[in-house]
Order: structure tokens, then C-alpha cells, then sequence
């Protein structure tokens, strides 16, 4: 299993947080939302930008509105 890291993003972050809080592994996730594991990863890491598609694709299984995560992944745009 790869090491756990820290979010560097807002997105990142807010993806890890619900993700856990709805008790999914990233791996469910990923297959969720037809993403490999590792590219999950890399979108909570912020190892990888999130597209739109992501997005979407993200929302439903999270239970969020996709409006929100694209705030998040703009402003981890903008922070980067």
C-alpha cells in the first residue's frame, strides 16, 4: 500500500475528507468513479490537476454538489 500523503490542495484535501467520512477505501472510490486507485491518489495528493470530467465523475459517489469541487480545484489552481 502507498505511503499515506498529505493533501497539497484544497481539492485534494476536501476529496480525502469525504471520501473517508463516507467510509470509502480509494480504491472503491476509484472504481466508483472509473479511475484507477492511483489516479485518485494523485487527485487527492495533487500530484494531478482534476478536469472537469473528474469532477463530475467525483460528485455523485461523495455526495457533493460537482459546483463545490470545481471551486476547490480552481483554487488549488490558483495556489499552485
Amino acid at each position: 500500500m502507498p505511503a499515506d500523503k498529505t493533501p497539497r490542495t484544497p481539492f485534494g484535501a476536501a476529496v480525502r475528507e469525504k471520501r473517508r467520512a463516507r467510509g470509502l477505501s480509494q480504491q472503491e472510490l476509484a472504481c466508483a468513479c472509473g479511475f484507477s486507485q492511483a489516479k485518485l491518489s494523485q487527485l487527492e495528493t495533487g500530484d494531478r490537476i482534476p478536469s472537469l470530467l473528474d469532477v463530475v465523475q467525483l460528485a455523485p459517489p461523495l455526495e457533493v454538489d460537482p459546483s463545490w469541487l470545481t471551486m476547490l480545484a480552481i483554487r488549488s489552481l490558483e495556489a499552485a
